[in-house]
């Protein structure tokens, strides 16, 4: 028995090593530090895509548990820095292989949830939220399993805007587990407890949903640490939540307590605090005006710095994406000469990844009104009746 597991040991640090050392193998070639890998660094998302999951199909071929594990992990790495649909897309195939492999329910829940998690946050919440409902129904046998998908498919409840009512059942089903669980701080608390504060918000009653949100975080880092994935995700939710109320002072500090928790932990994360940064500078500046214009676009051009020579590989879409952010501020600034480059190299790398109808409201906008500060009236005519078009068509 005891060789047995001796054994076993040996064989699962072995298995450890070998996909740590792939993993940085995968992430060293796609590094735009080291010019060795200049001529191997993927042009585009879908080669990064490819690249990653060539290496693990060709390189393990005929193990399919470890290229499921692969897929997973190569899947997290994206998913903590941000790469939220690269993420889905590893997910998605770690899934078509534990399919093939017939593996067992749980641990095809466990990577149903991943899945459902990385669309929610890649705004696919109809997507997720048919993974979340499969996983519910696979995970009955694993009672934390099913509880992790009770209350993610509660958040995506309310991504979909289903109701107060429906997400209450669901809450109250996970909350009936936690019930029968020992006292005491755990991540699965922190989301319930989260999840509460968002009804409370729903009902436009923030002064009781404060205390309710910091219980959450407050449950989350006495549970997993001060550098806690949950009470980071908390944070910034709540960050943009506040930042629409009289709350904007509290939203800057929990978005604040989040980017330095990220940046602490490094690597994927760091890149992902970067981006979260840019996002949240032009969201207070172009929504709420709080936020000078000069502070914005200082906080957009370093965000840029930083990810431009992040040795990690930033998705396709990231950097157009700031320029066009700073665009719209330098348009809202008065400085159209400026703004008006950054909009037009910005919006077809954006509309590339993302040509639904609201996004393609927001460039037309942007643009339209670029162009007509410019006195280009003739093009910014065709934006802005486009413009009117996809607001009707979004009204319904």
């Amino acid at each position: 028995m005891a060789v047995a597991q001796a054994q076993k040991a040996t064989l699962s640090a072995e298995r450890e090593s070998m996909v740590k050392s792939f993993v940085a193998d995968v992430f060293r070639v796609n590094s735009v530090v080291d010019p060795k890998n200049a001529s191997l660094r993927p042009a585009s998302k879908q080669k990064l895509l490819e690249g990653g999951a060539q290496l693990i199909h060709q390189r393990f071929a005929g193990q399919p548990e470890l290229q499921a594990e692969l897929y997973g992990v190569v899947g997290s790495v994206f998913h903590d820095m941000g790469a939220y649909a690269i993420a889905a897309d590893y997910f998605t195939r770690q899934i078509e292989v534990l399919v093939l492999m017939r593996a067992d329910q749980i641990a095809h829940a466990k990577a149903l949830l991943n899945l459902a998690e990385a669309l929610r946050k890649d705004r696919r919440c109809r997507d997720a939220e048919d993974r979340a409902q499969r996983a519910r129904e696979m995970s009955k046998a694993d009672a934390a399993v099913h509880l992790d998908s009770l209350l993610r498919l509660a958040r995506l409840q309310l991504c979909r805007d289903r109701g107060d009512e429906a997400v209450e059942t669901t809450l109250q089903q996970a909350e009936g587990i936690l019930a029968k669980q020992p006292p005491g701080p755990t991540s699965a608390r922190a989301l319930a407890t989260f999840l509460r504060a968002i009804l409370l918000s729903n009902k436009n009653r923030d002064d009781g949903a404060m205390p309710v949100y910091e219980q959450a975080i407050d449950t989350a880092l006495r549970s997993e640490g001060p550098l806690s994935n949950t009470a980071i995700s908390i944070r910034l939710t709540v960050a943009h939540q506040l930042a629409q109320t009289q709350f904007a002072d509290k939203a800057q500090e929990h978005f604040d307590a989040a980017a330095t928790a990220l940046r602490t932990l490094g690597g994927a994360h760091e890149v992902r605090a970067a981006y979260e940064t840019a996002d949240f500078a032009r969201h207070r500046y172009l929504a709420f005006s709080q936020i000078p214009g000069s502070e914005a676009i200082a906080v957009l051009e370093r965000s840029r710095a930083f990810l431009n020579s992040s040795p990690m590989p930033i998705p396709e879409q990231w950097i157009p994406e700031i320029d066009f952010w700073l665009g719209n501020v330098k348009r809202g600034y008065g400085d159209i000469a400026g703004a008006l480059p950054l909009l037009e190299a910005g919006a077809p790398t954006i509309l590339k990844f993302d040509a639904t109808a609201r996004t393609r409201l927001s460039v037309s906008s942007s643009l339209g009104r670029a162009y007509q500060s410019a006195g280009r009236h003739d093009i910014a005519d065709g934006l802005l009746r486009e413009r009117m078009q996809l607001r009707r068509a979004i009204r319904g």
